[in-house]
């Protein structure tokens, strides 16, 4: 009867293997609970929680809950799981595969810790340092050549135990893999972004792209799928804004990059690195120098759109040669490291360092830190490192991570430089950290807090070798309201703030405090930071906006906010992240760790920030925290704490408190709240939605891309019918201009007039307005003038004669004087040809330039020489100033502002536009008097050059008076003080120009 048939379970007993399944399942289970509930207390104790639990959106398990849970189910179950394992489930269930391998495997215990075993050789290696090279890649060269088996990486990873890689692997695996590249398209000034985790292929790949001449852009690979719509549209913007011409990625992720190629039109292919080093190796490399760009360093965008810092060759070698100095590095030290490679820490402090002083990188991933924090130390213990460090959160992971019985063993003595940087230094955690570890010999004076960041090619500021962190208690009511650092001795009551100091500035940098009107501060006032030195970026990539924000001169401003103490940097805070409050700075990083701690709050998921309050004119202080609580009266004790903690910990209360769901508040990849990204939520109202599933995103990328794939096409036809127009606007002006010019009857004046219309013409049809402003040009009975312009655009030159009132004889470079076509109407319109490297032509150029002037005719020049893409004011050459000297005649500055922005040096069709010309006033030396020169009255004249004030004084003084009235109204940076980075500016956007 079927009634009476036993089931299939009750057909036999449960073999243990069975038994074993439901165990591990209960036992996982009952781990994530415990997280969960520690995390969200309230969320924990009611939730249901099964196998099938998204670890995101139904549990709140970020990165770092994630390898907490992990550490707990290794320790429960004896099992050793892969990183990579728990970083990427997206339920419990994923898990239980792993855990049962794992508890197949001989877990390593730290009482079997091996002995330290280092790197032998090369504690007896020379002090071998390619001094000599201008480029990473001759660095890499001279070690693959002089010491090719010298051991250059060992790559740690927790799953395929340890790599080493030598100097000659490196150099060989990366000419191959450039070979691949090189077949596939990419050309010399292209970019190419690396989306790799940290390994071999990493090192490889970036080298690779260096040596075809095109320009390495780091992005981070995607952590988790629940993270997919953000991390793509962040790529899309970094992809975009590079002009990446190829994405080089590893297998896993290639799914997700082919997305990208919907939202970056400009992206031609994604390659995976494995297939790239089978076509041989790569033959002749382009030439490359100082002045070469070596890489795109986007920053994070914890306070803003991600930005691309450009860096050269020579940028990354000056900063590795202070930082050294100022570290003390030799190729006897050994770097361990968990940094992320796309950082610039981990890239250029860690990897960089090493590959140029050649001392040993001890490299392991990130998500094994993690997971693991004790692996560090480990690291540092068997091959005795000398420097390592990182962000203040791994020292604090490491002190509520790492449990007693690690310890055993470990020996932390050889570590010389446990550098700290990257976010605010935390003094509690320093002191946690010393004492803990003190027992495994850890000197607290190796702890060395130090500042940098990616504009300035890495390092600023570091702690003196050897000298300990420097902690300073000031009185936070000062501080806040007056802007001054008030030291405050121990016990003296009211609110304190204690603040790290940084060091002094690095060899070659200096640091300043400024007012927000630029007004350099006094010691212990606090201010914006800004810096200058050896490596300073040139700027960010296609961002003139930012450009303008960062430079103020010669000096970058940093966005930070501190003050200077003895000499020493101390950090206070971030200029974006500032709330000016009642006349108060308050700063949200206490407030933020505060928040944290409140029951319900997901700890490490809370911004604050301001947001503009119109009706107030002042600013709002909000904070917005995640939360799982849906119960109503639970959500209003929830509010209610966090404003008794703003009250209690800046003194103010918070005029806005939003609960958001799980992962509103926005971080970047090296978990830094994007406290601007999560301002543009809240401000928007989109805080509530949350990011939704993992198919909702997919649906909403898809959509997107076939909205960009649109736009993109119109814009495309938009651009291709108005080149097309202007080709013929161009093409019909030059027909017209030869027989109207050139062939056709009249004197010069006449000449001018048709040609002069026809341009005027021209840019009508161009949707080019010309404003011209200022004085007028004195007709030929006037007296001899000669004419100066700054110089943007190849259409300056056009702009000028169309917009000039009275004919002007323009200088023009002696090469068109070769041209067939151009050579004759040039001349026909009054210009004169300066070969300038051709002594006797140019000689013969400049008497005739005399005799034009002593006819009455102005001449105008373009005294920078040369033009660039950058906006700037390059420094003036003194040929046209020495002509007006010879030729004693005044000298006038012409403004032109707009033209850059209407044809940029390295584009062919121009836009639409406003271009503004201004005609200033005939500079007056205050030196000169007021005079009348034979047969012209009412005019002024230099007095006489006297013995000490020659004609090349003279030229010297008009060209800097020049100069300053074009720089004072043209609206552009000066470039003119920055001689260590114009030459290599010069050389670097002749080159980006073409590429580009």
């Amino acid at each position: 009867m079927p009634s009476a048939m036993p089931n299939r379970a009750e057909e036999q007993p449960a073999g243990p293997e069975v038994l074993d399944a439901v165990l591990d399942a209960q036992s996982l289970v009952e781990a994530m609970r415990e997280v969960v509930t520690e995390l969200h207390p309230h969320l924990g104790a009611r939730a249901e929680i099964t196998l099938d639990s998204a670890l995101d959106r139904d549990l709140g398990l970020d990165s770092i809950s994630r390898m907490e849970l992990l550490a707990r189910l290794e320790r429960r179950f004896g099992a050793t799981i892969p990183e990579a394992v728990m970083a990427n489930a997206e339920t419990a269930r994923e898990l239980l595969p792993a855990l049962r391998v794992g508890k197949r495997r001989q877990r390593a215990e730290v009482s079997t810790r091996r002995a330290a075993q280092g790197f032998e050789a090369r504690r007896d290696a020379p002090d071998s340092v390619p001094t000599g090279a201008r480029t990473l890649l001759e660095a890499a060269d001279y070690h693959a050549r002089h010491h090719g088996e010298r051991v250059h990486v060992e790559f740690r990873d927790s799953d395929r135990g340890a790599e080493r890689i030598t100097y000659a692997d490196l150099v060989d695996r990366a000419e191959h893999i450039a070979a691949g590249l090189a077949n596939r398209g990419l050309e010399p000034g292209q970019s190419a972004a690396l989306m790799l985790p940290t390994g071999f292929d990493y090192l490889a790949a970036f080298l690779a792209v260096q040596m075809t001449g095109a320009i390495p852009v780091p992005i981070y690979p995607p952590a988790r799928m629940s993270q997919l719509e953000d991390h793509v549209r962040r790529h899309a913007g970094i992809l975009a804004n590079a002009r990446a011409r190829m994405l080089v990625t590893f297998a896993p992720a290639l799914g997700v990059s082919r997305l990208l190629t919907a939202q970056v039109p400009g992206l031609r292919s994604v390659v995976d690195v494995a297939a790239l080093d089978r076509e041989g190796r790569l033959g002749e490399r382009p030439g490359l120098d100082e002045s070469s760009t070596a890489f795109l360093q986007y920053t994070s965008g914890s306070t803003g759109s991600p930005k691309g810092v450009v860096l050269g060759h020579g940028d990354v070698l000056a900063s590795l040669e202070a930082m050294a100095a100022a570290l003390g590095a030799t190729p006897r030290d050994v770097f361990v490291s968990w940094l992320p490679l796309y950082h610039d820490m981990g890239l250029i402090g860690g990897w960089m360092g090493s590959l140029y002083y050649g001392f040993p990188l001890v490299l392991m991933s990130p998500l094994d830190f993690l997971a693991r924090p004790a692996r560090w130390l480990e690291a540092i213990h068997r091959h005795r490192g000398t420097l390592s460090g990182g962000p203040n959160f791994g020292y604090e992971l490491c002190v509520r991570r790492i449990e007693p019985e690690q310890l055993e063993g470990l020996d932390l003595s050889s570590w010389r430089i446990a550098f700290n940087g990257a976010e605010p230094v935390s003094p509690d955690t320093m002191d946690r950290f010393a004492a803990k570890f003190a027992p495994c010999g850890f000197q607290d004076n190796a702890m060395t807090p130090v500042y940098g960041l990616a504009e300035a090619t890495l390092g600023v500021a570091f702690t003196p070798i050897g000298r300990g962190p420097r902690v300073e208690t000031v009185d936070a009511d000062a501080i806040s309201n007056r802007g001054l650092a008030v030291p405050l001795s121990g016990g003296v009551p009211g609110r304190v703030r204690r603040i790290v100091s940084c060091g002094p500035p690095i060899p070659g940098f200096e640091v300043r405090i400024v007012d927000d009107r630029g007004t350099e501060l006094r010691e212990r006032s606090e201010g914006a930071i800004e810096f200058r030195g050896p490596s300073t970026t040139v700027g960010y990539f296609r961002n003139p906006a930012a450009n303008h924000v960062l430079f103020d001169g010669d000096w970058l401003r940093s966005g930070d906010r501190g003050y200077i103490a003895g000499g020493e940097l101390h950090v206070t805070g971030r200029d974006k992240d500032l709330i000016v409050r009642a006349g108060r700075n308050l700063y949200p990083y206490d407030l933020e760790a505060a928040i944290g701690e409140i029951d319900g709050v997901r700890k490490g998921c809370v911004a604050v920030f301001a947001s503009a309050d119109a009706d107030a004119g002042t600013e709002r202080l909000v904070v917005v925290a995640e939360t799982r609580e849906d119960d109503s009266e639970r959500r209003r004790e929830i509010v209610d704490a966090i404003s008794r903690a703003a009250s209690a910990v800046l003194g103010a209360g918070a005029d806005a408190i939003v609960l958001a769901p799980p992962h509103s508040v926005l971080k970047t990849s090296s978990g830094k709240i994007r406290r601007g990204a999560v301002r543009e939520l809240f401000e928007s109202g989109a805080l509530e939605r949350g990011a939704g599933s993992v198919r909702v995103q997919v649906v909403r990328l898809a959509l997107a891309g076939i909205r960009g794939t649109a736009r993109s096409w119109v814009l495309g036809a938009a651009r291709a019918a108005y080149a097309a127009h202007a080709g013929a606007v161009v093409g019909t002006t030059l027909a017209l201009a030869w027989p109207a010019v050139v062939v056709a009857p009249g004197d010069a004046r006449a000449r001018w007039r048709r040609g002069r219309g026809l341009a005027r013409a021209a840019f009508r049809a161009l949707g080019i307005r010309i404003r011209v402003s200022g004085e007028q040009i004195p007709d030929r009975a006037g007296g001899r003038y000669v004419l100066v312009a700054n110089h943007a655009s190849y259409l300056d030159g056009p702009l000028l004669f169309a917009a000039m009132p009275a004919p002007v004889a323009w200088v023009v470079k002696g090469e068109l004087e070769g041209n067939a076509f151009l050579a004759p109407l040039l001349r026909a319109l009054g210009a004169e040809f300066v070969h300038r490297f051709d002594n006797e032509r140019n000689v013969a150029g400049i008497e005739s330039l005399a005799g034009r002037l002593d006819a009455g005719d102005p001449v105008g020049f373009f005294p920078e020489g040369t033009l660039h893409r950058m906006p700037g004011l390059l420094p003036f050459r003194l040929g046209a100033f020495s002509v007006a000297v010879e030729a004693d005649a005044r000298v006038v500055p012409v403004i032109i502002s707009g033209s850059r922005s209407v044809l940029r040096d390295g584009y062919r069709i121009p836009r639409p536009g406003v271009v503004r010309i201004r005609i200033a006033s005939p500079v007056v030396l205050p030196n000169e008097a007021s005079e009348s020169r034979p047969g012209q009255p009412g005019t002024e004249r230099p007095e006489a050059a006297s013995p000490a004030d020659s004609s090349w004084t003279h030229a010297v003084k008009l060209r800097d008076a020049a100069r300053a009235v074009i720089l004072a109204q043209c609206g552009e940076p000066d470039l003119g003080a920055r001689h260590d980075v114009l030459d290599a500016l010069r050389r670097r956007t002749s080159g980006e120009g073409r590429g580009r």
